[in-house]
Formats: structure tokens, C-alpha cells, sequence
């Protein structure tokens, strides 16, 4: 992996997420392109049909325009926060990628819909990072989150909003011969070759037409990945997956997001639901 983004804000949860971002960049000699992204006043707020969260209105936009001079101190705030985080972890500002032997940091601005941008630079990227939303509200955070998973055709690190010391040093990954988790894998091969161990999770009989536990496998033995496949059974998909990777001790779970349809999943639960509103884990999702 060479290049990781992530959104900015004066935020805890973005100094959270930009520290964590940093230090992984650095064990994988990655760029950090962060972007910092405000609505233009003439900009319509595009809202995704079937959007809810917190019981939020579909039609009530969730980003609330600032006037001329909160933009412009929030563009500031962030900027600092970004270059002093850098400057933290050893990384010099730069205005283009740099090499793994010299990785950079590049700090961007963006003017538009913040819910579109993802669609337009996820696949600039290797990795985006994007902190959770709050428990209760976080609906501009929930926009971000929704804008990486669903339009960025790049995998998507979740993180707590909290503080996490994350480690890839255990890695597992829902397996279920999908397409979704085959090319996620395809995607963090440089993230699995730092792992010290790598486990196949698959609940109950897989029902994906893909390559089974055991054979891939075998296909990451031929990029020195060390890994085994371990099946388990459960009634909930998503809280045996969660268990298992306890079980495991997996310091990060790979798995593919709203694999059975976005609108389905809200409205009767799913695996990408439970993981994010109930997982405090570390995760990587990939939706094709």
C-alpha cells in the first residue's frame, strides 16, 4: 500500500484517527493524503434514498452550512491539525507522493458535497480511514462513513471513536467465498504480509461460489502469508464473526461490507450493520 487518505476535521475522534493513520503509513511506508472537506453554499446536499440514522428525516440535510468565517477557521483548525500530527510522526508536508523510502504527507481541500467525495478520490487511494459515528447522532461522521464504504471501490478501515493502539500483527478475515472478501484480500495483500498470524473465519457452510477457506489459504502460503481456516457456528452471522475474532485474539477483522444489499441489511440487519454500530474492532471492509 502506498497511499491512505483520510477525511480531516478539529475533531478528538480525527486526532484519534490521524494518529493512528500515521503510525500505520509508517509500518507500511504508505503517503497520508489528508482531506479536508466543507459544503459550498451553493451546493445541494445529496442524501442517499433510504438514508436513516438516530431516526433522522431523509428530508432534512445533515451538514449544516457554515457562514464565510467558520468555514474559513475550520479549514485552518484542520490544516494545523494535520501538519502537526505529521510533524509528530516525522512525515514532511509535500504537494505530491513521495517513495517508500521518503513517504509523505499531502494535506487537500475540497469544495462540494461532503457525501460525494469519496466516489471521486477513494480510488486515488490504496486504504481510506475513517473513524465510527457516536452512539447517539453523528450524522455528518455517518456520511463520511457511508460516502468511503459505498462509493470508493477501495477498502475502508473502520476505527473506534476512541484511541486504539492497532496492531496487524493478528489478523482475521470473514470468509465466505464471496467476491467481496476475495478481492478485499486481493486489495491488503501488503497489510497481511505484516501479520504474524492470519485466520479464515467462515460461519457455518459458505455459501459464496468462491475458492474455499482452505484454498485460499493456500494461495497466501505463495505470498509467504501464513494462514489457516477456521470454521464456526452461529445463529447471528455478525456476533459469532465478533466472537470468533475475540476467540482468535485478532487484533483486526477484514470483511466485506453490505454484501447483501445496503437497504436490506438496515432494515433487517446484517453482518456490515452489526459490525459497525456493535464491534468496537478495528475493521477493513471492501462493497463491490
Amino acid at each position: 500500500m502506498r497511499s491512505i487518505t483520510i477525511p480531516v476535521a478539529d475533531r478528538m475522534e480525527c486526532i484519534c484517527a490521524l494518529d493512528t493513520t500515521f503510525k500505520l503509513g509508517k509500518s507500511l511506508n504508505a503517503d497520508i493524503v489528508g482531506y479536508h472537506v466543507q459544503p459550498g453554499k451553493e451546493t445541494p446536499i445529496d442524501i442517499h434514498s433510504g438514508e436513516l440514522w438516530a431516526g433522522a428525516a431523509l428530508v432534512s440535510p445533515v451538514w449544516t452550512i457554515d457562514n464565510d468565517e467558520e468555514i474559513k477557521k475550520s479549514a485552518a483548525n484542520a490544516k494545523a491539525l494535520f501538519e502537526r500530527m505529521a510533524k509528530k510522526h516525522a512525515y514532511p508536508i509535500s504537494t505530491r507522493h513521495g517513495s517508500p523510502e521518503k513517504p509523505c504527507a499531502i494535506y487537500k481541500t475540497r469544495e462540494g458535497d461532503p457525501g460525494a467525495l469519496f466516489g471521486s478520490v477513494g480510488p486515488l487511494h490504496d486504504l481510506i480511514v475513517v473513524s465510527r459515528p457516536p452512539k447517539n447522532g453523528g450524522q455528518k461522521a455517518y456520511t463520511i462513513m457511508v460516502s468511503a464504504l459505498l462509493d470508493a471501490s477501495t477498502p475502508v478501515l473502520l476505527l473506534p471513536q476512541e484511541k486504539v493502539n492497532l496492531s496487524t500483527n493478528n489478523i482475521a478475515i470473514a470468509w465466505n467465498g464471496g467476491r467481496a472478501e476475495a478481492l478485499l484480500v486481493h486489495e491488503t495483500l501488503a497489510l497481511l504480509k505484516t501479520a504474524k498470524k492470519v485466520t479464515l473465519l467462515t460461519v457455518g457452510k459458505q455459501s459464496g461460489k468462491g475458492p474455499t477457506g482452505e484454498e485460499m489459504c493456500s494461495y497466501l502460503s505463495a505470498h509467504g502469508i501464513k494462514a489457516r481456516s477456521h470454521v464456526v457456528k452461529g445463529k447471528n452471522t455478525g456476533k459469532t464473526l465478533e466472537q470468533a475474532a475475540d476467540e482468535q485474539k485478532a487484533d483486526l477483522l477484514l470483511c466485506g461490507a453490505y454484501t447483501r444489499g445496503r437497504i436490506r441489511e438496515m432494515i433487517m440487519g446484517g453482518v456490515t450493520e452489526y459490525l459497525i454500530n456493535k464491534s468496537e474492532r478495528p475493521i477493513v471492509m471492501l462493497h463491490v
